[in-house]
């Protein structure tokens, strides 16, 4: 899956799983394998259950809706990281808007696709 925006084409690369000590580029330290690093059972948690178990009203008044906010501030237990982070995502927004606007005097239409479809 990939994100077409105006001319620029971003591939998203979903890896089957953890690497293997055989394909790990890393050197380690003394006493240090790859044994150390790896964790082939850790199940990490996703945006969308964490912002759904996130309780503290500190952070759920500041971030609003904003999921990314919400989990950032929750778990760097930050409020000020989440505000960044919705602040950087909605400037990212903005100058995507833009591009498109841009796209779409020359061509007629601006396709975005991702996760959402948005025509401006």
């Amino acid at each position: 899956m990939g994100i077409y925006l105006c001319e620029y084409y971003v591939i998203y690369i979903q890896l089957p799983g953890q690497l293997t000590a055989e394909e790990s580029l890393f050197t380690y330290p003394d006493g240090m394998t790859f044994a150390n690093y790896a964790f082939p059972n850790h199940d990490p948690p996703y945006l969308d259950e964490v912002v759904a178990a996130v309780t503290d009203t500190q952070i759920l008044a500041a971030c609003g809706g904003n999921k990314m906010c919400i989990y950032d501030a929750f778990e760097t237990d930050d409020i000020s990281i989440g505000l960044d982070t919705m602040e950087t995502v909605d400037r990212i927004e903005e100058d995507d808007k833009l591009a498109c606007k841009c796209y779409r005097i020359m061509h007629g239409h601006c396709p975005l696709f991702g996760e959402y479809f948005v025509q401006y």
